[in-house]
Order: C-alpha cells, then sequence, then structure tokens
C-alpha cells in the first residue's frame, strides 16, 4: 500500500566522478509545512546554485 509522504530532494554537491549529491527529507504524512521549511533551512545554508563548481558544462 503507498503511503503520502511528502519529500523534497536537496541538491548539495557534485561527486567525484561529476554525479550530482543530493538530500532526501522525508516526513510523516500530510506534514508537508516541515519539508519545505527545512529545505528552505538548508538552501540558506549552502545554495548550491550559486557555486560556479557545482554548476555543470553545459
Amino acid at each position: 500500500m503507498p503511503y503520502r509522504l511528502p519529500v523534497l530532494l536537496i541538491s548539495s554537491s557534485i561527486a567525484n566522478n561529476g554525479v550530482p549529491k543530493g538530500q532526501q527529507i522525508v516526513r510523516k504524512s500530510y506534514d508537508d509545512i516541515h519539508v519545505f521549511q527545512a529545505g528552505y533551512q538548508l538552501e540558506q545554508i549552502e545554495p548550491w546554485f550559486q557555486n560556479n563548481k557545482l554548476k555543470p558544462n553545459l
């Protein structure tokens, strides 16, 4: 039976082999607000999109 858990994936860095890494936040059912708040706080600590080393070569 599938559960309805809120999940958010935050990009965090690039591994040595060039593969992107991330953190997954999961909470109990219908606790979406805490998932988004935790994701926001992690982005404030290390905004990956402002780090030129983490941007892919396109």
